[in-house]
């Protein structure tokens, strides 16, 4: 019944976004899996992958081994170019099911790296992702990426090798990322945040888009009384407050419009 109530008073945009969330999460995400069986098999890995092909030295062979996530990840970075990281927001499942998952742990109990400069530590976990492959070592960002992990924790109960693998040290090491970066983070989105390659990409094609003048998320100062409820409410801490008026960040902004709802004064928009 807590929550039905909490769903009712959320705004049109905020039902449809989480309605587009639930939606990514059952065509990506074990047990349907609908979109990777048209691909490879019951997860991202394999043709499907959207990390792979992005490896510093990326061969023919590696981007028609995965051409299906090739394709997703730059119609993901056109889409976001244009009109901001829908993708991140409204339907990447595995950022998606964090955000969700999150919403069942108490505040009390979440983690907060909001004093933690998120940037710096996505583009150097991004550096370091580039070039793994070159020390020999770029299987183990695989084993810590959640669009491989989470498939496998939700498909561990009907697969074996994928609970065999969860209880191995580099599973549940892989796991615990998972959790302290997901559901127990504050607004669930610590992994999106600091070490998805992708959102990485895509953050950067996010702030390029914002430079050339296309619409994102603003404030308009003249309005903003410096209330601070829009960064209370941003799950990858985006907004920071300078001179007690808000600004937001659009290396770090998701544009999932949360801030917006939370503003009563009208001071933030699609500018």
């Amino acid at each position: 019944m807590f929550m039905i109530k909490k769903l009712r008073k959320l705004s049109r945009s905020a039902k449809i976004r989480y309605a587009l969330i639930v939606a990514g999460i059952l065509l990506f995400l074990p047990p349907l899996s609908v979109i990777p069986q048209l691909f490879s098999g019951t997860r991202f890995c394999g043709s499907l992958c959207m990390r792979m092909f992005l490896t510093l030295k990326p061969t023919w062979n590696v981007i028609s081994a995965t051409f299906a996530g090739v394709g997703l990840t730059v119609s993901v970075l056109a889409v976001t170019f244009f009109f901001g990281r829908l993708w991140c927001s409204h339907f990447c499942p595995i950022g998606g099911a964090s955000e969700l998952s999150s919403k069942l742990v108490p505040e009390k109990f979440k983690l907060d790296y909001t004093h933690v400069s998120a940037p710096s530590v996505r583009y150097g976990y991004f550096l370091v992702f580039l070039l793994a492959p070159l020390f020999g070592i770029g299987s183990l960002c695989c084993r810590l990426c959640n669009f491989s992990v989470v498939p496998q924790a939700l498909s561990a109960p009907m697969d074996g090798a994928s609970m065999a693998f969860l209880f191995t040290s580099l599973g549940a090491l892989s796991f615990s990322f998972f959790v302290l970066l997901g559901p127990l983070s504050l607004g669930g989105r610590g992994y999106c945040n600091f070490m998805c390659p992708v959102g990485a990409m895509d953050s950067l094609m996010n702030l390029l888009g914002s430079r050339l003048g296309f619409r994102r998320m603003k404030v308009d100062k003249s309005k903003c009384t410096g209330c601070g409820k829009c960064r209370k409410v941003c799950p990858v801490w985006a907004i920071a407050s300078e001179n007690n008026v808000a600004n937001i960040s659009q290396a770090s902004c998701i544009s999932c419009g949360k801030c917006k709802d939370a503003c009563s004064w009208r001071a933030i928009g699609n500018a």
